[in-house]
């Protein structure tokens, strides 16, 4: 978290439920629209790099993909690089941002777990309440747009 606010980052998280959304196929255009959407509205500060890098941890193929082919049809300087999540600070905000993100949507939807209650709850707030004022509060300043 330190690191994240130190430095000057733009973040963005879609969440998608597999299971709402049905067909891979429809999962992947979502993606697809989201992604293209996303550097379309940012374009000058996308555009504004001499190069933009896409780490790659040998994870997700498929959504390396799609954040490849997003940012190749629409920018000219992408490389794709693979990486080992521990070498990179960056690699690890953005792990950070995601898992943040994905625990919004719980609180939101399903409610977080026993155990990610007692983890992130302190003596004066609640799990959630907690991770709204400690966390995303500041994550929510780093979102593009923001």
């Amino acid at each position: 978290m330190d690191f994240v606010h130190r430095c000057e980052i733009r973040q963005h998280s879609l969440v998608l439920n597999k299971r709402e959304v049905g067909e891979i196929d429809r999962l992947v255009s979502l993606m697809s629209r989201d992604m293209g959407a996303l550097i379309r509205d940012n374009y000058e500060y996308f555009s504004s790099w001499d190069r933009i890098v896409i780490y790659y941890d040998n994870g997700q193929k498929e959504l390396t993909n799609i954040v490849n082919s997003a940012f190749n049809s629409q920018l000219s300087t992408v490389e794709v690089r693979k990486v080992m999540p521990s070498d990179y600070s960056l690699f690890q905000a953005a792990d950070l941002c995601c898992t943040q993100e994905l625990l919004r949507s719980k609180i939101n939807s399903v409610g977080l777990s026993s155990s990610e209650r007692d983890f992130f709850a302190t003596e004066k707030r609640s799990a959630e309440q907690a991770l709204k004022r400690l966390y995303f509060k500041d994550l929510d300043r780093e979102r593009f747009g923001s």
